[in-house]
């Protein structure tokens, strides 16, 4: 009997598995990281575990090449992601894990997050920012989207789009270790985040066609070489314009992603209790949190958006991601 675990209420179940020995050990050898997780994962249903064991096996050419903490082939969470990111289709999933190591080696963003310095500009005017975990242990991310200026911040960035680009792969690389330190916490597995998008203050200048080409580049990223890393993403405070909006970004998303999405009118605070408990949100989204200085938007971490002023100078911030403890 092959142990599995229901991701949906946490509550083991046994299922008939008729496993060779040669898959067993492949299982074994994938979930050594977790002592508690003695023979299974949280693998939804049994074909979820087949399909980790089919594209480990179509990935063995990669076995000494491809180690980073983001792509680990020896890890199952990776296989798992990738795996569901094409609904179990081994061949396209395999695909993505080859695009997704060619990309690594040219990026090298293991190399780039290191000692990564923010542009001024998005270190003073970007949004968004780690806080808390949800019921689950996963990381929060929150995220006031509502208040960027899109062109303020193009227009102050030296490298562009790409360099939005790289800010976003640090962020990842950084969300990977903070996921990592859950799984060494919890003694048990994490590889998602549970992300809350706040749209108060969206308006007509957020349909800025060079900014929408930058967030498709951002989100296809994201989708394309870290899949499966949203456990859940709660769009709250949504006003009436952000339809117009989402018909365009909904086609930015992989299909799988875009599954994940909740949309909320108003504050949805139930939804936010549903999965993150009061003690584990900023005051402002109707939780009881506050950063060290008392602010109830917790700036920082969470960096609060506004618009850029037309002289902006870049000398007067300067910030880099901050090493984990």
């Amino acid at each position: 009997m092959l142990r599995i675990f229901s991701e949906e209420d946490g509550v083991p179940r046994a299922l008939p598995a008729k496993k060779s020995p040669e898959d067993l050990k492949v299982l074994n050898e994938l979930t050594r990281y977790w002592p508690p997780v003695v023979d299974g994962y949280l693998f939804r249903n049994e074909e979820e575990v087949d399909a980790v064991i089919k594209l480990r096996s179509h990935l063995q050419d990669l076995e000494n090449d491809c180690n980073w903490a983001s792509l680990d082939i020896s890890d199952v969470r990776t296989l798992l992601c990738f795996a569901r990111a094409r609904k179990l289709n081994i061949k396209a999933a395999e695909h993505m894990f080859r695009a997704a190591h060619a990309w690594r080696k040219v990026v090298e963003p293991e190399k780039l997050a290191t000692g990564f310095v923010l542009p001024p500009v998005v270190d003073a005017h970007g949004t968004g920012g780690p806080y808390g975990f949800d019921r689950e242990g996963s990381p929060v991310f929150v995220d006031r989207l509502g208040l960027i200026d899109p062109p303020g911040i193009l227009k102050h960035v030296s490298g562009g789009v790409d360099e939005l680009l790289e800010c976003e792969v640090c962020r990842l690389e950084y969300f990977q270790a903070l996921t990592d330190m859950c799984v060494v916490r919890d003694r048990k597995p994490h590889w998602g985040m549970t992300i809350i998008m706040d749209l108060t203050g969206l308006g007509v200048h957020h349909l800025h066609s060079t900014g929408l080409q930058a967030l498709k580049r951002i989100m296809n990223q994201s989708d394309s070489y870290y899949p499966e890393r949203a456990k859940r993403v709660l769009v709250i405070n949504a006003p009436r314009i952000f339809a117009a909006i989402w018909k365009i970004v909904q086609h930015f998303l992989d299909p799988v992603t875009r599954e994940k999405v909740q949309i909320y009118q108003d504050g949805a605070t139930e939804q936010l209790f549903k999965y993150i408990s009061p003690d584990q949100l900023p005051r402002f989204l109707g939780g009881t949190g506050v950063n060290g200085a008392g602010d109830p938007y917790c700036n920082p971490p969470i960096r609060p958006g506004g618009k850029v002023p037309k002289d902006f100078r870049d000398d007067v911030f300067e910030d880099s991601f901050e090493a984990l403890d």
